[in-house]
């Protein structure tokens, strides 16, 4: 499963890393809850997080 995660921050933004991963961090912290595992079981998955301009920031 790919997850991916539209933003509103430019591909240009000086941070744009930083909030990627903190995006990325944040559903990965969702995900390893025992609700979230409940739901996923074994399904592998991949988080996308993307710029305003469809750019990959994470």
């Amino acid at each position: 499963m790919t997850m991916w995660i539209k933003t509103t921050i430019s591909s240009t933004d000086p941070d744009k890393v930083e909030v990627g991963q903190e995006i990325e961090d944040t559903i990965l912290e969702f995900l390893e809850s025992e609700e979230a595992k409940a739901a996923i079981q074994n399904d592998e998955y991949k988080i996308i997080v993307l710029s305003k301009d469809k750019k990959k920031i994470n």
